[in-house]
C-alpha cells in the first residue's frame, strides 16, 4: 500500500508505541493513605502486554516482562499491588517511591 519506502521506514523505526488498553487506581495500602495508579500497555509493533505503574513500594522492583495477553499483564499488576502492600506492611511505615 505505502511502497517499499515506506517498508525500510518502518524496519528502522526505533520508537517504541504502547496503546494503553486499561487503567486502575489503586488505594488502601498499610501505612499510607496513598493512591497509586497503574495501566496495561500494547505494543502496537509487536502484540505483546505489559503493565506500567505510577510508584513503586521501596525495595521492590516492578517488573518489566511482556505477557502474551491482556488478562496476564493484568494479573500481573494486581500481584505486583498484592507485593507492595506485603512490603508495606512488613516495613512498618510508609515507603512509596514515584517512577515518574
Amino acid at each position: 500500500m505505502f511502497g517499499p519506502a515506506w517498508s525500510r521506514i518502518k524496519e528502522k523505526q526505533m520508537v517504541k508505541i504502547a496503546e494503553v488498553v486499561a487503567e486502575f487506581s489503586a488505594e488502601g495500602f498499610s501505612n499510607t493513605g496513598k493512591q497509586t495508579r497503574g495501566r496495561v500497555l500494547r505494543d502496537v509493533h509487536e502484540s505483546v502486554y505489559s503493565f506500567q505503574v505510577d510508584d513503586e513500594a521501596r525495595g521492590l522492583a516492578t517488573p518489566s516482562g511482556d505477557y502474551a495477553t491482556e488478562e496476564d499483564a493484568r494479573a500481573a499488576l494486581f500481584q505486583y499491588w498484592d507485593k507492595c502492600e506485603e512490603a508495606l506492611k512488613a516495613s512498618g511505615m510508609p515507603s512509596w517511591k514515584p517512577k515518574y
